[in-house]
């Protein structure tokens, strides 16, 4: 059924739609994503690839000699800030290839380059800046851009560049009859269940989980399948609850394949795994028991195209 949920009615079972109908339930699971917004104003958001001919049209000026101080801005709440660190360091392997003097700085709230992936990422991501010459502003959390190309940040100081590019904000999609936490995130358990309901269920980016990334996200549906599929009868064996991001990051000459252990909370709880990366273009950056091969099957270049 091709529809969109308007409101869920846990105590009859049902669910409102927004072509006005209403569709019974047994077990419901919510994975309705969510929204980017506008984080730092003034700024170019870049939300994904969407927003490719934006910073396209930054690298031209840059190679012109028109941008000397290019800004990539993570903001608070933002979680999922590994693109911007690509961003920022294709950028200066632009500026280098072109021979142009370019000052490329990432700001963000973190207190280390990439500390969501642990110590050892952090301290390799930061010899990786250095060596493109990328400036680390850390402890910083932009919040708004100036005409004049003051970047402000909320403790009240300012950077000054001539443009910058920032990671968006995320919104829950906050459905009528399901908890809203902040944000308009759902709340849920280990499991994905939603609290205060029964027989609800939420993964992805609009639970409360504060990292938001696919291959978490299919993590948290596989849990959720598995109790399904128990409570249908099925054979199923226990899956571990544990949350594990593997991410792969790309960059100018920089590749790294990251791994870390999280816990409940989204912090970083085993000792992280980071080895050097081909930068292979056609290798996967989701990870997921599913998706990786279903994204790497011809099925799924059927529906790109």
């Amino acid at each position: 059924r091709y529809d969109r949920l308007d409101a869920v009615a846990p105590h009859t079972r049902t669910v409102r739609l927004a072509g006005h109908a209403h569709v019974g339930y047994d077990v419901l699971v919510l994975a309705l994503g969510a929204r980017a917004v506008t984080a730092v104003s003034g700024a170019t958001t870049f939300r994904d690839q969407r927003d490719v001919g934006l910073v396209r049209d930054t690298l031209a000026a840059l190679r012109r000699g028109e941008v000397e101080r290019l800004a990539f801005a993570v903001p608070n709440g933002c979680s999922w800030p590994l693109p911007l660190y690509e961003l920022a360091l294709s950028s200066a392997a632009e500026a280098a290839r072109a021979g142009v003097h370019a000052e490329i700085t990432i700001v963000t709230p973190e207190r280390a380059p990439l500390e969501l992936f642990g110590a050892q990422a952090a301290e390799l991501m930061a010899g990786i800046l250095s060596d493109h010459r990328v400036r680390f502003a850390g402890r910083s959390a932009p919040s708004s851009l100036e005409r004049d190309g003051r970047l402000r940040l909320h403790d009240g100081g300012a950077l000054r560049f001539d443009r910058v590019i920032a990671a968006p904000r995320l919104v829950g999609p906050r459905i009528a009859g399901v908890p809203g936490s902040w944000g308009g995130f759902t709340p849920v358990d280990s499991r994905g269940r939603v609290e205060g309901l029964t027989d609800v269920y939420a993964a992805g980016d609009m639970t409360t989980f504060p990292l938001k990334q696919g291959g978490l996200a299919t993590q948290q549906a596989d849990v959720i399948a598995h109790q399904i599929a128990a409570r249908a009868g099925a054979a199923v064996h226990e899956l571990d609850l544990g949350r594990v991001v593997r991410a792969r990051l790309r960059g100018g000459s920089a590749g790294m394949l990251l791994r870390t252990e999280l816990t409940a909370d989204g912090r970083p709880a085993a000792t992280t795994i980071v080895r050097p990366d081909g930068d292979d273009e056609r290798a996967p950056k989701v990870f997921g028991r599913y998706l990786t091969p279903y994204l790497e099957s011809g099925r799924a270049a059927a529906l790109a195209v």
